[in-house]
């Protein structure tokens, strides 16, 4: 059940969905022993939402949410940060800190870390410097209890806010922690991720060709740009390059292998 449902990060994405709803149909088969309690619908849910389908997403999730035990755990955290990578941010916020106050009661390290990145999603927009010391706090506890994968998700949110509101030189180092470790663990979903947040660092910070660059190597997955911010940056980016330029930085992204997206998103922002 465990590998069907990882199919959902692991495969292509319609591929992945349908992986995971097998995870999720295996429950009514006799003799079924869960890995743990609502994770096969987490992970049915993750699938939908790299696939663009963000309602059907939604939809899942708030059904765990009213469940008990790991389950309502997971369902809050993941509604939260849905809500806010959407643009729904009030709505993420109302729930944030049940979320976290039930993933601590859960008392999981992973979990945990897991409503951190959450907690910190659901104050971005509001409350960005709140946003910023939540990422902190929660980069702290990931290396205190080894969590590499969340510290690898915090880094990378805690390096778009840096971008914006903190230190430009923090943002660029927790972009390339965060890109290495999914690098090395072979997690081209989350890495196609990292690169649709470094295409709002670099509008940010005046550097469209590198950001539409960036934007095509996140075209290696569907789902990269689902957050508002990504979205916001690329109508800019492209309202700032001339058509040409813009269509011929996303193709040289879109080319990429992901070792060579890699490479760029870690050198070439850096050189002059």
């Amino acid at each position: 059940m465990v590998t069907a449902g990882g199919g959902a990060l692991e495969s292509s994405v319609e591929n992945g969905v349908g992986y995971a709803q097998a995870a999720v149909g295996l429950q009514d088969e006799a003799g079924y022993q869960p890995f743990t309690d609502g994770w096969a619908a987490y992970r049915e849910a993750h699938a939908h939402l790299q696939a663009g389908r963000v309602d059907r997403s939604l939809e899942i999730f708030t059904g765990r949410a009213a469940q008990t035990g790991l389950a309502h755990v997971l369902g809050l955290c993941s509604l939260t940060s849905i809500l806010a990578l959407v643009g729904r941010s009030g709505e993420a916020i109302a729930i944030a800190d049940d979320a976290m106050n039930a993933a601590r009661a859960h008392a999981n390290p992973g979990i945990i870390a897991t409503a951190y990145y959450a907690y910190g999603l659901a104050y971005a927009v509001a409350d960005p410097h709140r946003a910023l010391n939540i990422f902190r706090e929660g980069l702290a506890y990931t290396r205190q209890h080894q969590t590499p994968f969340s510290e690898a998700i915090i880094s990378r949110e805690a390096a778009g806010l840096e971008a914006a509101h903190g230190d430009i030189g923090q943002a660029l180092e927790l972009f390339s922690a965060s890109i290495d470790s999914f690098h090395q663990a072979g997690n081209t979903t989350f890495l196609t991720f990292s690169f649709g947040r470094m295409v709002v660092l670099f509008d940010r910070t005046g550097r469209p060709e590198i950001a539409a660059t960036l934007y095509g190597a996140a075209t290696h997955r569907p789902g990269a740009d689902v957050a508002v911010s990504v979205v916001a940056a690329v109508d800019q980016v492209r309202s700032v390059l001339d058509v040409d330029t813009f269509d011929s930085c996303v193709r040289t992204g879109a080319a990429m292998t992901i070792t060579e997206a890699v490479r760029y998103a870690r050198t070439e922002p850096a050189a002059p």
